[in-house]
């Protein structure tokens, strides 16, 4: 977990994040409008939640620090999917990344308030820079190594190149229940999920 001074408090609430598309690879160009526009994370304790709207429906990816496991929910064309991920089904993730590692570039610059430095993570051969700040105490799962909360990264998949850019910080108490399955779902474990899919996911 990210290290923070005496004056931070462990934020609860909402940060709302836009996607821009840098670059898009040629057969993308043209369906910007259809590709995904936001993400919502929602953090409360040692929880947080990614939501994103993508094509023909929704993605929500729950992490719980403690317990070190998660969830994934999607909605999809009709169909809903809750698949449980426990610590090894994470472990294994990440072992299969590689290992991450954190550099400091000089430069500095404020989001929506926040005093934010320049940082660049590299993850198995993929390397994203990063904006963050120490005046956020929460932790991101995909930027844990960092000394700070990502207000803004830059990332290439693909071929497609994505700024992230957080455009709100909304602190307020979040009800547990925000976390809990909605009904119509069906629940697998990582393994049975890749068997569904021909072990394509």
């Amino acid at each position: 977990m990210s290290s923070f001074t005496s004056e931070t408090k462990r934020f609860e609430g909402d940060i709302i994040y836009s996607i821009t598309y840098v670059q898009l690879p040629d057969d993308l160009k043209g369906y910007e409008s259809m590709l995904p526009g936001e993400i919502t994370m929602t953090i409360s304790g040692n929880k947080s939640m990614l939501r994103q709207e993508v094509m023909g429906g929704s993605q929500t990816i729950i992490s719980d620090e403690t317990s070190g496991t998660g969830e994934i929910m999607m909605d999809m064309m009709g169909q809903k999917f809750h698949i449980k991920l426990s610590k090894e089904d994470i472990e294994k993730e990440e072992e299969s990344m590689g290992e991450s590692t954190v550099k400091s570039l000089e430069g500095s610059k404020t989001i929506l308030g926040y005093k934010c430095q320049k940082g660049q993570l590299i993850n198995g051969g993929q390397t994203i820079d990063v904006w963050y700040t120490k005046q956020i105490d929460a932790t991101h799962k995909e930027f844990e190594k960092l000394n700070g909360f990502p207000l803004e990264y830059e990332t290439e998949e693909q071929g497609m190149k994505m700024r992230i850019t957080a455009t709100k910080v909304a602190e307020r108490k979040v009800d547990p229940k925000e976390f809990a399955v909605p009904e119509g779902y069906t629940t697998y474990t990582m393994a049975e999920f890749e068997k569904l899919m021909g072990g394509g996911y």
